[in-house]
C-alpha cells in the first residue's frame, strides 16, 4: 500500500484498521468483522477486493443475506460498519451531516415527510458544497449523482439521483414563494444504440407497417396469400417492435430515415444484408434469438406482403442461410438459473418458501400487505405445481378455468382452452391438494381484501386484473430477499423439466405434456442438455462399477525365478 495514494484493496483497509489504535477495542472488532464477512459473502479474498465503491458495488448488490443464513436487520448492520471501516480509511468522504440555515429553512418548508427524507441526503450535500436552494440546476444533480457513485453504498446511484431531481421538481411546484427552479433528471444511460420513434420514419412507412399488422390481427379467410389464423394481441406487438428494430438497424447503417417508405424497402437484398450486419453487429457477430425472429419476420414479409418474385426469395433465402444462427438449447441465463438448484439446499428453500410466506401471512392483521404476502405465496406455489406461462397465471379465473365437477370436497382442475394459450394446446391439470387447499384458503380469508370486482384469482388493490409487470417483479424480489436465488415467472417451466427429468431421464412426451409443447422436438431441443450432469454421473457410476469387478484381473504377475 502507497501511503500517499491510500488503501488499493480491502486487505489494506483491514490492516490500517488493525493499526489504528484510536479506535477503541471493540469498535476495531465490529469494522473488521464487517470487512472479513463481507468478502466472504462476495466469494472472494480481501486482497482481491479493491478499496473503490464504485468497483465493489456489483459485488456487493449481489449479495442476498437469505443465501448466507443471515437475517435482513445482521445484514444491515453489516453494511453499515463497513461503510464505517472504510469511511475511517479514507476510502470514501465522510456523510454530510450539517445543515446551513438557507438549507434548514427549505428543509422545514417541504410539506410532506416523503419530501423532507427523500431530499435530506441531497440538501446535507449541497449545504456541504456551498451551494444555494435558488442556484440548482440539471448539472447539481448530475455532479451529485458522481459522488453517490463514489461515495454512498446506494444500489443504483442513477436511479436515486433521478428520484431526488422528480422530488426536487414536486418542491418547486409546493414552494413557488423560495424562487427554486426545476431541474431536468439525469438522462438513464444505456449500452444500447438508441432506437428512433415510427414517427420518425415517412408516413407511407407508418401506412404500410400498420395495414400488415391490421391483416395479421384479421386476416380474410378466402386470401390464398393471408396468414392461416389471426395474430394474438401479443404476437401484433412484437411483430411491430421487430420491424422497427428493422428499420432502424438499417438507419445505424447509414441510410436515410426518409428513404424508407414501405416494408418492401427493408427485405431488398441489400437493405436485408446491411439490417442483419447490424442485428449481429450488436450481439459480437453471434446469432440472437430476437435476431432470428427479425429474419424471420421479414422473410414472411418478402413471401406473403410484398409478394417476391421467385429470383428475389432465392436470393433472400441463400442470404439468410448465411446469417449464425442463436445456440441451441438453453440460454447461459437459463442455465445458470438451473445451475442453482444443483445445490439441494437452495431448492429445499424454494421449495418451502410458499407455505412459510402464506403462514406469515395468515398470522398478520387482515390487511392488504398481508393479502400481498399471500398471494405471492400462491403465485411461486401454483408456478411450482403447474408450470404454465405467466399470462396464463394472471388470467386465472376461478369459476372458468379452476373447476371442481364433483363439488368443493372433491378434486380441483385447472382447464386452459386452446384459444387462451400461446401455442393453441389445451392444458388440463389435476391441481394437488395441498394447492387446492391454498386456493381455498386464499379466496375465503384475502381475496375480499382486495374488493375484487371479477373473480380473477390474482387482482391490483383495486380489485382488477394484475399485470404481468408488477407480479412479476414482486415475486422475483421475494424470491431473491428471502433464499437468495434469481428467478422470473418464465423459469419455473426450466426448473420444472429439471426436476421431472432428474427423477424421470428421458421421459421427454410426458414432460412434453407437461409444458404444454406442441411437439416434442421442442422439449428435446431445450431440455436435452439439462441431463448432461446426470449423464456424468451415471457414467462415472458405471466406471466404477466395472473397475470394481474388473480388479480381480489386475494382479501384478509373479516374476519368474531365475534358474
Amino acid at each position: 500500500m502507497n501511503a500517499t495514494q491510500g488503501p488499493a484493496t480491502l486487505a489494506d483497509v483491514l490492516a490500517l484498521l488493525r493499526a489504528d489504535n484510536s479506535l477503541a477495542g471493540h469498535r476495531r472488532r465490529d469494522l473488521c468483522s464487517a470487512l472479513r464477512r463481507m468478502a466472504r459473502m462476495t466469494g472472494k479474498p480481501l486482497e482481491r477486493l479493491p478499496a473503490e465503491l464504485s468497483l465493489l458495488r456489483p459485488l456487493l448488490n449481489d449479495i442476498r443475506p437469505a443465501a448466507h443464513g443471515i437475517s435482513a436487520k445482521t445484514f444491515a448492520n453489516l453494511r453499515s460498519n463497513f461503510m464505517a471501516a472504510v469511511r475511517h480509511a479514507g476510502v470514501v468522504e465522510a456523510r454530510p451531516q450539517e445543515l446551513t440555515p438557507a438549507w434548514q429553512a427549505l428543509h422545514a418548508a417541504l410539506p410532506t415527510q416523503r419530501l423532507r427524507h427523500g431530499l435530506s441526503r441531497f440538501c446535507r450535500w449541497c449545504a456541504r458544497n456551498d451551494l444555494l436552494p435558488s442556484g440548482l440546476d440539471g448539472d447539481s444533480v448530475e455532479i451529485f449523482r458522481d459522488w453517490l457513485a463514489t461515495n454512498a453504498l446506494i444500489q443504483n446511484p442513477h436511479r436515486y439521483a433521478r428520484q431526488v431531481a422528480t422530488l426536487w421538481n414536486e418542491a418547486v411546484e409546493a414552494l413557488p414563494d423560495h424562487g427554486l427552479r426545476a431541474v431536468v433528471p439525469p438522462a438513464a444511460p444505456s449500452n444500447r444504440p438508441r432506437r428512433l420513434p415510427l414517427s420518425a420514419f415517412p408516413d407511407s412507412f407508418r401506412t404500410d407497417l400498420a395495414a400488415y399488422l391490421a391483416e395479421r390481427a384479421d386476416p380474410d379467410p378466402f386470401d390464398p396469400n393471408a396468414p392461416p389464423k389471426p395474430a394474438k394481441p401479443g404476437t401484433i406487438k412484437l411483430l411491430r417492435d421487430q420491424l422497427r428494430l428493422a428499420a432502424n438497424a438499417l438507419v445505424e447503417r447509414g441510410r436515410d430515415p426518409a428513404t424508407i417508405t414501405s416494408l418492401r424497402d427493408l427485405v431488398e437484398a441489400e437493405a436485408f444484408k446491411e439490417i442483419q450486419r447490424q442485428l449481429l453487429a450488436e450481439h459480437d457477430g453471434n446469432g440472437s434469438y430476437w435476431g432470428e425472429g427479425v429474419r424471420k419476420c421479414l422473410m414472411t414479409i418478402a413471401r406473403h406482403w410484398c409478394r417476391l418474385s421467385d429470383d428475389q426469395l432465392k436470393e433472400l433465402r441463400l442470404l439468410s442461410r448465411r446469417v449464425p444462427k442463436p445456440e441451441p438449447g438453453l440460454t447461459a441465463k437459463n442455465r445458470a438459473f438451473l445451475r442453482q438448484f444443483d445445490d439441494e439446499a437452495n431448492l429445499a428453500r424454494l421449495l418451502h418458501l410458499p407455505e412459510r410466506l402464506f403462514r406469515e401471512a395468515k398470522r398478520a392483521p387482515a390487511d392488504l400487505k398481508a393479502a400481498r404476502k399471500a398471494q405471492i405465496a400462491l403465485a411461486i406455489e401454483f408456478l411450482l405445481n403447474c408450470p404454465v406461462r405467466a399470462d396464463n397465471l394472471l388470467a386465472l379465473q376461478l369459476d372458468r378455468h379452476i373447476l371442481r365437477p364433483a363439488g368443493p370436497r372433491g378434486p380441483a382442475f385447472l382447464c386452459l382452452e386452446p384459444a387462451e394459450v400461446k401455442n393453441e394446446v389445451r392444458v388440463d391439470f389435476e391441481l394437488p391438494d395441498r394447492l387446492h387447499r391454498m386456493i381455498d384458503d386464499y379466496v375465503a380469508n384475502f381475496l375480499p381484501l382486495f374488493g375484487c370486482e371479477e373473480d380473477f384469482l390474482f387482482v391490483t388493490r383495486e380489485g382488477k386484473q394484475r399485470r404481468y409487470g408488477t407480479l412479476a417483479l414482486q415475486v422475483c424480489r421475494t424470491i431473491r430477499n428471502r433464499t437468495g436465488l434469481k428467478a422470473t415467472l418464465h423459469q419455473f417451466r426450466h426448473l420444472a423439466a429439471k426436476l421431472f427429468l432428474e427423477e424421470r431421464p428421458g421421459n421427454y412426451e410426458a414432460l412434453r405434456q407437461l409444458l404444454g409443447h406442441r411437439s416434442i422436438e421442442t422439449t428435446i431441443r431445450s431440455y436435452a442438455g439439462v441431463q448432461t450432469r446426470q449423464a456424468a454421473r451415471l457414467h462415472d457410476q458405471v466406471l466404477q462399477d466395472r473397475r470394481a469387478a474388473l480388479r480381480h484381473l489386475d494382479k501384478p504377475r509373479r516374476r519368474p525365478r531365475p534358474s
